[in-house]
């Protein structure tokens, strides 16, 4: 039996995997569900098999759907890194570099990064998109992203990705200069606080991406989930509501000067800020470099730390 599956019915599918219903794929597309659905029933015409079960709850792929999903994806990754490979033959390089940047690598490494990239890539097209980290998981090992730079606490990563640490930021509760609790300096005191919670971009998601265990009993029931750090931003800067951030975050030039943080002891983990990319695909040129960039803002910026806690030390007559 022989048959022949199109890109655009791979790419239909891989859609319908990732956004879990026709109409949501057909969104991310850009395309109308009529098109989407009429590559979905050419599929299964031409394989004479279902690949997508429809209920009354959604759309599912059947165990045939799922293996042509896999292997479309593989094939996109495949595609992504032949185009790299004949570019280099060529003597060129790709002129487009795309990535997800989490929050806190944002205000912290990225814009020293940025700089350093620039003096010596400045023709490279820069796409940053602010997706949910599975999201960005799935469009990476599809190859519509170069890289990913996370900041989530404890982040379960498959081995098909390859990691690059930059560094811990410590955890903090934060909230705006002239909050009533400001002084306080046990959990216990902030029982009766309301609490931002940052859910990151996943839509749905009630998981606090940075806070750490320890505050779970402390906070009340009233907690405020954003996907947005925009939302929790403004709502921490305008409101008595209290927050959990990285360090880095509340001293970013945009924030140090609206918000305080609160002298208690999380006794946590921090988050970490790791680059990832596709293991067993060459990284191209313009993302190698960012990642260099990177790196090289992440040990600044350690080194930094170190200098002023020994500043703030010798002022205290503390030892360092």
């Amino acid at each position: 039996m022989s048959f022949e599956i199109r890109s655009h019915q791979f790419t239909a599918l891989i859609a319908i995997a990732d956004h879990g219903g026709i109409r949501a794929a057909a969104r991310s597309l850009h395309l109308s569900q009529t098109a989407v659905g009429r590559s979905i029933r050419a599929l299964e015409t031409e394989l004479g098999v279902e690949v997508v079960t429809r209920t009354a709850y959604g759309v599912s792929l059947t165990e045939v759907g799922h293996v042509l999903c896999d292997r479309g994806r593989t094939m996109a990754a495949e595609k992504a890194a032949a185009r790299f490979a004949i570019e280099r033959l060529k003597g060129g390089v790709p002129r487009a570099l795309r990535m997800f940047i989490a929050p806190v690598a944002a205000v912290t490494v990225l814009p020293v990064a940025y700089t350093a990239f620039r003096r010596e890539m400045p023709d490279v097209n820069l796409q940053f998109v602010e997706i949910g980290l599975e999201d960005s998981l799935l469009r990476l090992r599809d190859g519509e992203l170069d890289l990913i730079v996370s900041d989530v606490g404890a982040l379960d990563v498959p081995g098909e990705f390859a990691q690059v640490d930059l560094g811990e930021d410590a955890l903090v509760v934060a909230c705006r200069s002239a909050h009533p609790m400001r002084h306080a300096v046990a959990l216990r005191e902030l029982v009766s606080c309301e609490w931002l919670v940052y859910t990151g971009n996943d839509v749905g998601s009630c998981k606090d991406e940075w806070a750490p265990p320890v505050l779970l009993p402390v906070r009340s029931a009233r907690c405020i989930h954003c996907s947005s750090v925009f939302a929790l931003i403004e709502l921490l800067l305008s409101t008595d509501a209290i927050a959990c951030l990285p360090r880095g975050l509340v001293d970013s030039a945009v924030l140090r000067e609206g918000l305080t943080t609160l002298n208690v002891d999380l006794t946590a983990q921090g988050v970490h800020m790791r680059v990832l990319t596709r293991r067993h695909s060459q990284v191209s040129a313009p993302a190698q470099r960012m990642i260099d960039c990177l790196c090289d803002a992440a040990r600044r910026r350690a080194v930094g730390r170190l200098e002023r806690g020994a500043k703030r030390a010798s002022r205290s007559g503390v030892p360092a």
